[in-house]
Parts: C-alpha cells; sequence; structure tokens
C-alpha cells in the first residue's frame, strides 16, 4: 500500500507534509530545508542535470542566467517564456507549466526516499493532495494539475490553500461541527481570505477572496528598492529591481550578469531583513549585502527600520485588511454571525504588522500561532490525503460567462454561472445562427474576478462547435451550451441541443497532455 502525502507549492517556497510510522505529520526536508526554495538550476539544458532547492538559491547568486524561480505566479500564461543559459553555456527557453514539473519530479523523488527509508520498503507516493490559490483562476489550475500530473503525481487532488489551512487549525483547535473560522492566508506570492465552516465533518467554502499577484515578494522588493537607493548613494550605481530585459541597465553602467547577480544579492539580503525585523530585538536591523560593482566586488552595509520597512509595506497590507473586511461582510450575508477562529497561514502573515492591523482595525485579539503559519496548508492537504473521512466543499470565486456585443464597440459581460456558487455546478446559455445552413459555431467562455476586476475579463476557451446538420434555418434553430464547472474547479462540460431539444452534439473540455514546453526551437534538441 503507497503512501499519501500533502503539497503546499509555493512562489517561493514549497513544503510537503507525510505521516511517518507514529503517526506524527513531519514535513519532508531537502538540503535540510523543510521550507524548500522554489528555484531550480541548470547545469545542461534538458530534464536530468539540474538542482532545485537551497542548492539551485545558492548556485543562481553566482550565474542566474540559469536559474528558473516563481514559476507558480506564470502558471496559465500561455506567453510567458523563461530565457535559460545553462552552466555548460546551453541555451533554451522554458514554460512555467515544465519548470514545475521538473520540480515537482524532484520533489517526488526525495519524498519517496525519505519515504522508502521510513516505512522500510513502501515508500511509493499513491495519493496526494496539493493546493493551489483561492484566487487562482481555472487556466492556472489546469496548467497547476497536468504539471502535477506530468511530474508522476499519478493521483493528485487540487484544493484551496486557505481551506487545507482550516483542516489542519480545526484538527488542532478542535472546531466543533457549526463552527467557522476565517483564514488569512498571505504567502510569497499570493493572497487568499476564506471563511470556512465546519458542517458534517465537511468543511465548506463559506465567502473568498484574495488576489493572485499580490505576496511576500512583492514585500520584499519594497526592501530591495531601499537597498538599491543606498547603493546608488554610496557606489553612484543604478540597480532597477524590476526583473526584465526591458528594465536592464545600461551596459556600459552594469553588465547584464553583474545586474541579475546584483538582483540575487539585493533578494537575499532583503528577505533575510525582512525576517530578521519579525523579531523586536532586531530593531534597527543592520544589513550586509555584497554587490558587482564595475566588475568588483563590493559590500553595501547599512540598517533598515522596522518603521522604514512597514511604512513601505503599509499600503499592500492595507489592502489586504480591506478584503478581509469585505470576505467577513460576504460570510456574514451568506449566514455566518460568529467566527469563532482566526487563523494566520503562509509565512509572510508573521509580519508583525500585520498582526497589528488585526488586533486594532480587525478587532481580533486570538490567532493562530505565526511560527506553525508555514506548515498549515501543507498538514493540512496531508491529512486530506490521508483521511478518508475529512471532506471539502468548494465554491465559485469568479464569474463564468461570454461576451456580447452592443453597438460598434462595446462589449457587454453576460454572467453564465455567479460567484459562489457550490461546486459544482452549472449554466445553460442560448446560442442562434447567424445564417441560414451554418455548421460551425465558436463560443468564447470567459471568467470575470466582480469583487476585485469587474471590468476585466480573461478568456478560458475558445469552444468551437463543428458538424452541425445541414439546413438548418436561422429563424428557427437554437442551441442550448451547459457549461458545467466540475468539483475540482478544472473541467467544463458543453451539452448542445436544438430549439425542439434533440441532442446534436456534447463536448467535453478534458485536460490534456500538452507538448509546449520547451520553445519551439530547441523541442528536437
Amino acid at each position: 500500500m503507497g503512501q499519501a502525502i500533502g503539497i503546499d507549492l509555493g512562489t517561493t517556497t514549497t513544503i510537503v507534509t507525510y505521516k511517518n510510522r507514529k503517526g506524527k505529520w513531519k514535513q519532508l526536508r531537502i538540503h535540510g530545508d523543510s521550507a524548500i526554495p522554489s528555484v531550480l538550476y541548470f547545469r545542461k539544458r534538458g530534464d536530468e542535470d539540474y538542482c532545485i532547492g537551497r542548492e539551485a538559491l545558492q548556485l543562481q547568486a553566482q550565474n542566474p542566467h540559469a536559474a528558473v524561480a516563481e514559476f507558480k505566479r506564470h502558471l496559465g500564461d500561455r506567453d510567458y517564456l523563461y530565457e535559460v543559459t545553462a552552466e555548460d553555456g546551453t541555451t533554451f527557453s522554458l514554460r512555467p507549466r515544465k519548470a514545475a514539473i521538473l520540480f515537482l519530479q524532484k520533489v517526488l523523488d526525495e519524498a519517496e526516499n525519505t519515504l522508502l527509508r521510513e516505512f522500510a520498503g513502501d515508500g511509493t507516493v499513491e495519493d496526494a493532495v496539493l493546493t493551489v490559490p483561492a484566487k487562482f483562476n481555472l487556466a492556472q489550475k489546469k496548467e497547476t494539475r497536468i504539471a502535477a500530473s506530468d511530474s508522476g503525481l499519478a493521483d493528485v487532488k487540487l484544493t484551496a490553500e486557505p481551506t487545507a489551512a482550516a483542516v489542519a487549525a480545526a484538527e488542532e483547535g478542535d472546531l466543533a461541527d457549526g463552527e467557522s473560522v476565517l483564514v488569512y492566508d498571505f504567502g510569497g506570492g499570493t493572497f487568499d481570505v476564506s471563511v470556512i465552516q465546519r458542517q458534517k465533518g465537511a468543511f465548506h467554502e463559506v465567502a473568498t477572496n484574495g488576489l493572485a499577484k499580490l505576496g511576500g515578494s512583492d514585500l520584499t522588493r519594497h526592501l530591495m528598492e531601499q537597498l538599491a537607493f543606498q547603493a546608488e548613494a554610496d557606489y553612484g550605481v543604478t540597480i532597477p529591481v524590476e526583473d526584465g530585459d526591458e528594465n536592464a541597465p545600461d551596459e556600459n553602467e552594469m553588465s547584464l550578469l553583474d545586474w541579475k547577480r546584483n538582483l540575487q544579492y539585493l533578494r537575499e539580503a532583503a528577505e533575510q531583513t525582512k525576517i530578521a525585523l519579525s523579531d523586536p530585538d532586531n530593531d534597527p536591523c543592520p544589513v550586509t549585502c555584497q554587490l558587482m560593482i564595475r566588475g568588483q566586488l563590493e559590500i553595501l552595509q547599512t540598517t533598515v527600520t522596522r518603521a522604514e520597512f512597514e511604512n513601505a509595506i503599509r499600503k499592500e497590507i492595507e489592502r489586504t485588511m480591506d478584503i478581509t473586511r469585505a470576505t467577513i461582510q460576504e460570510a456574514h450575508e451568506r449566514g455566518i454571525d460568529h467566527i469563532d477562529r482566526f487563523v494566520l497561514a503562509g509565512g509572510s502573515s508573521s509580519i508583525p504588522l500585520i498582526h497589528e492591523m488585526i488586533e486594532s482595525e480587525l478587532q481580533q485579539q486570538e490567532c493562530s500561532d505565526s511560527d506553525e503559519a508555514k506548515t498549515l496548508i501543507s498538514k493540512g492537504a496531508a491529512m486530506l490525503a490521508n483521511e478518508a473521512e475529512l471532506s471539502t466543499d468548494a465554491i465559485t470565486n469568479v464569474q463564468y460567462g461570454v461576451v456580447s456585443a452592443e453597438g460598434m464597440m462595446l462589449q457587454k459581460f453576460q454572467p453564465i454561472i455567479r460567484e459562489n456558487e457550490p461546486l459544482p455546478c452549472s449554466g445553460t446559455k442560448t446560442f442562434y445562427l447567424a445564417r441560414d445552413g451554418q455548421q460551425a459555431l465558436d463560443i468564447e467562455y470567459y471568467e470575470r474576478d466582480i469583487k476585485n476586476s469587474p471590468r476585466a475579463m480573461d478568456l478560458i476557451e475558445t469552444i468551437h462547435i463543428g458538424n452541425l446538420p445541414e439546413g438548418l434555418k436561422k429563424a428557427d434553430t437554437q442551441i442550448d451550451v451547459t457549461f458545467t464547472v466540475l468539483l475540482d474547479g478544472v473541467n467544463i462540460d458543453v451539452h448542445v441541443q436544438d430549439a425542439a431539444g434533440n441532442e446534436i452534439q456534447t463536448k467535453n473540455l478534458k485536460i490534456e497532455k500538452g507538448s509546449d514546453l520547451w520553445s519551439d526551437e530547441d523541442a528536437s534538441d
């Protein structure tokens, strides 16, 4: 019989939890780290000669072109490519999904080796629950699911990160049936907040919201900017902290390689400073950061106070508080009169300013232990993977629908499935032919984050309905299409009928393995 694990695949770090022979929850360690840096480093182009975690992070500082990081943020972006120059000089392009596959393969290998030693011969991972941000869209969930499957996790289930944290916190705090918990989940790359109620053993999402592009790495960037400003004052050089070739400094001032190295030096120093400032004894915090300046290795020394850091990040934290208040109000409107527990999850939630604002603005005095916040999500995922009696009920957090034209330029979004619907759920839309004899119809299917970006729409799929019967008349033909969002939030079913109720076509948009993971130029190498 195989083993079961929970995976919190993070933007900056990844945590894997399993149950040992004594029934205790343990975290997988790679190079001694239970919080495994989500970084890959390529010695050569290919699927074998690369490393991950702490080793990759350390090598990245010397050869940043050979490293790939924060791939989770770009899952679902069909146009994003990492341009990599491996240690041996080989160049290639890499899609975020392929980076996720390679990373998870190494994690799975290490997990099975650990489990093999723990259980004396049976280290196969048979079941896994992998967590995703509550605000991940369908494309991001689909990419995550494919990456997990292609990495070797044959039977993997996706669960929202706040829900997994609620499962772990509920077991630790004995959340009674009918009671509710609010999870404030601030990770390395995303922010989620959910109100979850325990009902007859199941964990039911009541209200959920968040930001898919706000996390601890964004807060770290503020410190990077401060250190870069000090470097400019001390050495007269400008170091842009936004990665990407369009932000690269002039080659006469700093080479591209030195700039990439300096970004990594700044990032490491800023990250360590952010962690240190969580301790009141480290205020002000001395900072030592090496930098490549005009081809020479220099040492930048400065100090950062907690007040300086908090002033820089206050807007972002206030934004999370606004979303948290709105989520609490939404839960009240949906029948939750009282929130029984307030749980912090994600490494970034240990920042003291967050605790202070929760206490002062949300009048919440008791929160979960922030020291355990990093492992709650992974632990909850492992519990769901190991314990069949635990279950979760998810809801939609966006609207799904189509766009209709109004006038020459105006397009109007028409929701088919609204937010906060229990999964699985369905909605039907009637479409009409544009002309007599039409035998094909293309439907663009969108999602809209009505809570945060009501005017923005993300295209999910263009659904092609072909091979319609010959001779259909525009005046007396209608096509009813039923869209179904399934429990895992990934697949969509399309059911087509004519005006008389006769079935014309059924289409299921299944997850399929893709080969577009390396660039077209390198696909044959």
